[in-house]
């Protein structure tokens, strides 16, 4: 069943690459699948934010977009905090998949739902835009009334599914970082603002950005190994 929805998983973050290729369009297509995308922006923008938090700085606003891109800006108090915050955005997520999967292994699938809660309501205080904040409110919504019914089969089957989201996006993801890195090395990213802090090339931490990522998917492939 795993597999089935890491390949539907698959089809959902890919699902423009695929309509381009057979050329053909589809925006309502597009737009469920950005909707759905956005859970994996909420889990690495709510990294950022955490982490923030957590070393003792302050978040000023977080923002979701319609076209995945998100937002943190926030103030740091010393130099180690503010590149603790920036390599987040792409480790937690990877370390939140691992875990979720751990609990897909243990059939705790009730708490991967309620991990996305906690990081649902958390991220609410901070978010500054009108579309993300709708977005956060439905997700709570939806979450909120599959636990409120708590129908097992209900609860496991969108608990796989946000769990092969989170991978498939997190290994995508350092796959991404390190194209844009190398084809456009200017553009702003959680690289260049990494080396902007650290003086280590852009392209030396999108290449750890990456080990990470397939890191993550083989280690959560040897869980139910």
């Amino acid at each position: 069943m795993i597999l089935g929805y890491l390949v539907l998983a698959s089809v959902t973050v890919f699902i423009d690459e695929i309509l381009h290729y057979y050329k053909r369009s589809s925006k309502l297509l597009s737009f469920f699948s950005s909707i759905i995308q956005l859970s994996y922006t909420l889990v690495h923008e709510f990294s950022h934010a955490i982490t923030t938090v957590l070393t003792r700085g302050k978040v000023l606003e977080m923002k979701l977009h319609y076209n995945l891109s998100g937002h943190v800006r926030s103030s740091s108090n010393n130099w180690f905090s503010r590149v603790l915050v920036t390599y987040s955005g792409y480790t937690l997520p990877c370390l939140i998949s691992i875990f979720f999967f751990n609990l897909m292994y243990l059939e705790n699938f009730q708490w991967i739902i309620i991990s996305y809660m906690i990081m649902s309501f958390i991220s609410l205080i901070f978010i500054r835009n009108l579309y993300g904040f709708c977005w956060i409110i439905g997700f709570i919504g939806l979450l909120g009334w599959i636990l409120y019914f708590n129908n097992p089969i209900i609860i496991t089957h969108t608990a796989i599914f946000l769990s092969s989201i989170l991978l498939i996006s997190a290994v995508y993801s350092g796959f991404r970082i390190l194209l844009f890195t190398f084809k456009f090395p200017g553009e702003d990213n959680d690289a260049t603002s990494l080396s902007k802090n650290t003086w280590i090339p852009a392209k030396i931490w999108s290449f750890l950005f990456l080990i990470q990522s397939v890191l993550t998917g083989i280690i959560s492939a040897l869980i139910f190994l």
